[in-house]
């Protein structure tokens, strides 16, 4: 199915002069889709053919971008060798390095990273790729970008929060023990003055919370309605927290 696709792509591009930068209702074009389904052959095709390779969709959005979705790697590969943009970022601001670690594709992290990418890029809010790993529970991107040199300490520009506060708040006890065997402030406030402690009570993490009291974690430390952990651990009503 997938060749007899290539073989009427080519016939369409060469031979009948198809717009290989036609725009769907999304503005994304025939790359957008090859390199969203890991189609390196129709890729390839297109590029041939003269297509923009960093054309944006309506999101900002690039070919390039759309090859971290899923576990596709040679697409990226094929693309970045071509000449795509390897820093551009959509109209968030994120970064196609932002989108490998949110999508969980350590292959792409890791060809990325090796082409001395800033692990501590961040978008429009202030988001690293290291958060966005941590917010989605991607443990082995975690471990990667670590092992670049992303920083634990950064903090999101509205929220202040750090890849450690998300850890904690979503249960992710691996993501979390990596953060603080690197280093992460174990006792950050974010702008509601709560701690990655906090996060594990009241979302009612209890391995995340044990294993930040084993680390040290502020038990003086209070949350934004004053209270120490405590009295979180013991308020029973949990939709007051």
């Amino acid at each position: 199915m997938i060749t007899h696709t290539i073989v009427k792509s080519s016939t369409l591009i060469h031979e009948k002069g198809a717009n290989s930068d036609h725009k769907d209702i999304d503005r994304s074009t025939p790359l957008h889709k090859a390199s969203f389904a890991g189609h390196v052959d129709c890729a390839r095709l297109l590029v041939e053919a003269g297509c923009h390779i960093d054309e944006p969709d309506n999101e900002g959005i690039t070919a390039l971008q759309k090859s971290t979705y899923n576990d596709h790697f040679q697409t990226l590969q094929f693309l970045l060798q071509n000449g795509a943009k390897i820093l551009a970022a959509d109209l968030k601001g994120s970064s196609t390095l932002h989108k490998a670690a949110f999508n969980g594709n350590l292959p792409c992290v890791k060809i990325l990273m090796e082409k001395s990418i800033d692990p501590n890029v961040k978008d429009n809010e202030g988001t690293t790729p290291l958060h966005n790993a941590v917010y989605s529970g991607h443990v082995e991107v975690v471990s990667a970008l670590l092992s670049y040199g992303s920083d634990p300490n950064a903090v999101t520009l509205k929220n202040r929060s750090t890849s450690l506060h998300f850890a904690a708040f979503n249960g992710y006890l691996d993501c979390q023990k990596l953060l603080l065997d690197k280093g992460a402030n174990i006792d950050a406030l974010d702008v509601k003055k709560m701690t990655p402690l906090h996060y594990a009570i009241k979302r009612e993490h209890e391995d995340c919370l044990q294993q930040l009291l084993e680390n040290g974690a502020d038990l003086d430390a209070r949350d934004y309605k004053g209270r120490s952990w405590t009295e979180m651990t013991n308020n029973k009503n949990n939709s007051n927290l």
